[in-house]
């Protein structure tokens, strides 16, 4: 299982980097030093915060996108993002048992606010993939356990590609 995982992560991590370097180029290197210089050390608590926060806004990001699926009757980007979203919770998944956290069984689409316009939805969705990178950007800003900090980054990494996607559409 751990042999699969290291697998599975590092094909995310070529792909990221790549992504990254096409995407972002100096401006990743850049990032990364700055947050090398300013890290900080956190807490177990302030993990298991992190990794409830991170889960949770998986889940409502793809419940957002699954319901602009079936209201706006469109597939793409939606598709692509609900498929990335599911994935970002699967990679969530271990962490979150290796730190005991809780996994949410919310209605997460019982919370969603449907924008009245395809486009209003585009929007919604850039402003989605904006926050999260945010969150990621925040979090990788700390002195982290590996195996956490290789999820965030990949987490960050593809969250940085969906905006990309997203953004043309409107």
């Amino acid at each position: 299982m751990k042999r699969q995982w290291k697998k599975v992560m590092s094909g995310v991590l070529v792909a990221g980097i790549v992504t990254a370097g096409l995407l972002n180029g100096a401006a990743v290197h850049a990032a990364n030093l700055d947050a090398a210089v300013t890290e900080t050390t956190v807490s177990d608590a302030s993990i298991k915060e992190m990794l409830a926060f991170a889960i949770a806004d998986e889940y409502m990001a793809q419940a957002e996108y699954q319901a602009y699926l079936k209201v706006f009757d469109v597939q793409r980007p939606f598709s692509n993002l609900e498929r990335t979203e599911a994935t970002h919770i699967e990679l969530l998944k271990p962490l979150l048992e290796e730190y005991n956290v809780t996994i949410p069984t919310e209605n997460w689409s019982s919370k969603v606010v449907v924008p009245s316009s395809l486009e209003a939805a585009y929007a919604a969705g850039v402003e989605t993939e904006k926050k999260s990178i945010e969150v990621y950007e925040g979090y990788l800003d700390q002195t982290l356990p590996e195996d956490v900090r290789l999820v965030f980054e990949r987490l960050s990494l593809s969250t940085k590609v969906c905006k990309f996607f997203i953004s043309p559409c409107f």
